[in-house]
């Protein structure tokens, strides 16, 4: 995604208004001085040019580069970067999925991706019952990328309704050799690697484990090393993948949903409803005397967006590489309503009760 074009005149008065916000967050007399100083500061990391106090801000903000590339035509705004930029303006969302007064002033690269997201995909899986939207939600979530006939084979398979939410595999996801195409499946979510020169990653920051691939002028199927059990390459012709805000917004977040959902499944004691009043609330966990918890899995960077809209759910739930924002959310969420903890700590809390209720042999109303 190009984003800064050298003779387009509009590139340079965007990126001077970016300067003056920075040196506005800075004391007097920090960071760079001028708007090229600025774009070439860009390309570093945060933490080399920015004067904060990097112990209180969380690590991988602090390596994030904005801008890559070589500095000419190819310079491009970094996967991190627009991950990062994507979770900051959720918060700009209202409860319809619009935007609440960001249109007018964000880029628009920082509202099309989401808007499209929230209001085709989401929108489009509620337009059937709750069984159909599990069903298409799920789908989104466990495959990731896929042949054209495997997909719909898996619409078949699962009752879902076909989607706009897949496209032809990037470019970028691909290594030709030969005359053939391969990609790589993130082995944490599936969606295809980034191919960056000779390595290859997946563009989410908790899946980023890079792999290097193995030359081979051959024309054979290319191979990655330095891992016990690297993914195998696989043909990328009529290939398609969940678009990028499909994947960043549900595929994503699914990855944390579906194990503890499928969990809740197998365990006795409890009914749980998946994605409750069609996303609603994550998960309603009802116990054998009656009772409801209902809980929200928030896999995000900061706070922001929870803040301002928090959830309808008793719980909210973060994965364990997230827990450093528990304390915080405690703080900023309304005093007394919510649970906040990890989806360990609440899958311990469940099997508890459960233990519990059936030590003193509570009414048999579940399974």
């Amino acid at each position: 995604m190009a984003v800064l074009n050298a003779d387009d005149p509009r590139s340079w008065r965007e990126l001077a208004r970016m300067h003056g916000v920075v040196l506005g967050c800075l004391p007097p007399g920090e960071g760079p001085a001028t708007p090229a100083e600025f774009r070439l500061c860009l390309r570093l990391r945060l933490r080399d040019w920015v004067p904060l106090d990097w112990s209180l801000v969380a690590p991988e903000l602090g390596d994030l580069a904005v801008l890559v590339g070589d500095g000419g035509a190819g310079l491009a705004l970094s996967d991190e970067a627009f991950d990062v930029g994507q979770e900051y303006v959720q918060a700009l969302f209202d409860d319809t999925g619009g935007f609440d007064g960001g249109r007018e002033w964000l880029p628009s690269w920082a509202w099309q991706t989401a808007e499209q997201v929230e209001r085709t995909t989401f929108r489009g899986l509620a337009e059937g019952d709750q069984a159909g939207y599990v069903a298409g939600r799920r789908m989104l979530i466990e495959v990731a990328a896929a042949t054209e006939e495997a997909l719909l084979e898996e619409y078949l398979r699962r009752g879902a309704a076909r989607l706009d939410a897949y496209e032809p595999i990037p470019d970028d996801r691909v290594v030709i050799r030969g005359d053939a195409r391969w990609w790589w499946p993130c082995p944490e979510c599936g969606y295809p690697m980034l191919v960056d020169h000779l390595s290859v990653r997946c563009p989410y920051r908790q899946h980023r484990q890079r792999f290097l691939i193995a030359s081979d002028g051959r024309g054979n199927a290319p191979v990655l090393f330095n891992a016990p059990r690297p993914p195998k390459a696989r043909r990328a012709e009529r290939v398609w993948c969940v678009r990028w805000g499909v994947w960043r917004h549900i595929t994503v977040p699914g990855r944390s949903e579906v194990p503890l959902l499928a969990w809740l499944d197998d365990l006795d004691g409890v009914e749980v409803v998946w994605w409750q009043g069609m996303d609603a609330v994550d998960l309603a966990v009802t116990f054998a005397d009656g009772s409801v918890w209902t809980g929200d899995v928030k896999d995000i960077a900061n706070i922001d967006a929870v803040v301002a809209r928090p959830p309808r759910a008793d719980f909210v739930l973060l994965p364990r590489w997230r827990s450093a924002l528990i304390p915080a959310l405690r703080d900023h969420l309304p005093a007394g309503r919510y649970t906040v903890c990890t989806i360990e700590q609440f899958k311990r809390r469940v099997k508890e009760r459960v233990d519990a209720l059936r030590a003193v042999g509570a009414p048999a109303g579940t399974r």
